[in-house]
């Protein structure tokens, strides 16, 4: 898949006094991949992606084009593919009307609402950004849209850039790994906030099909395992002041985004749904009862 940016279009939620900026990003793949099989259990095979979500999903053309120097391909704030990219392969064109409820709609959308938490709203605003979350889905599902793979919100903690920042304004604790306290546990509080509507709105809208997948846990054993994975450690980041020579050395790319070498190793550890709820691989993230093909 080419690294370039995808067919995207802004779509602005509102409520209240939170808004939530994500980049629908369309893919259409011939084939989307995922991990080991359900015994028995028929794959979806999905004829479109569409995928919902922040910088994470789309790192853009304008910043990295304007902020430093980058290496090919072009484009994007990071050397390669991205999680979204793994998801999928052989792009086909556009996405066709008639595949808008065979499609599987992927949402990978938090981080910045809850690094904004810590600077300037408080915990409590949580409950807000979940109803517009649960708002979006919700129209998404009025239109037709029936199977949902929802990301929760990495350890924003634990990336470079964010870490400095607070680092240099407040007095923080880290945990073991050197990661910001207060910022992870504003997101686990995201995250649980998010896993418990999940539950809700299987029971709110019956034909859909919900996977929540544990993003958070993935990055953070990246983190905890950096050296060991190959990296030169947690925090380092590909760019900073000069040009990368090697980013597959590095977790991060420019302190918020990560290297595609640490984006296949997210990709490849929840695609097989060993972390997800229900435990089901992208590949069957279609069907809203599993348990009985779970081996």
């Amino acid at each position: 898949m080419s690294c370039g940016n995808e067919h995207f279009k802004d779509r602005k939620m509102e409520g209240g006094k939170i808004s939530l900026l994500g980049f629908l990003v369309s893919l259409v793949f011939t084939r989307v991949v995922g991990g080991a099989g359900v015994k028995g259990l028929a794959s979806c095979n999905f004829p479109a992606v569409y995928n919902f979500g922040d910088s994470n999903s789309d790192t853009g053309a304008g910043l990295s084009a304007t902020i430093r120097p980058t290496q090919p391909p072009k484009g994007r704030i990071c050397d390669g593919r991205l999680v979204i990219d793994f998801i999928g392969k052989n792009t086909s064109g556009l996405p066709r009307p008639e595949d808008f409820s065979k499609a599987l709609y992927t949402l990978d959308i938090g981080q910045n609402d809850c690094y904004q938490a810590l600077f300037g709203y408080p915990t409590p605003v949580i409950p807000d950004l979940i109803n517009n979350f649960t708002a979006a889905l919700q129209s998404l599902y009025d239109e037709g849209g029936r199977a949902f793979w929802i990301h929760n919100v990495g350890p924003n903690g634990c990336l470079p850039f964010i870490r400095r920042k607070i680092l240099g304004q407040k007095q923080e604790t880290l945990d073991k790994n050197g990661c910001v306290n207060s910022l992870n546990e504003i997101v686990m509080e995201y995250n649980k906030q998010l896993k418990d509507r999940v539950i809700k709105l299987r029971a709110d809208l019956p034909d859909a099909s919900i996977t929540y997948v544990d993003v958070y846990t993935v990055k953070y054993n990246l983190i905890s395992n950096a050296k060991s994975l190959g990296f030169t450690g947690p925090f380092t980041q590909c760019i900073y002041n000069t040009t990368c020579e090697n980013p597959s050395m590095h977790i991060s790319w420019d302190g918020v985004h990560y290297t595609e070498a640490a984006n296949h190793i997210v990709a490849k550890d929840i695609l097989n749904g060993s972390l997800s709820d229900p435990p089901v691989s992208i590949t069957h993230a279609c069907h809203k009862s599993v348990s009985s093909y779970l081996s």
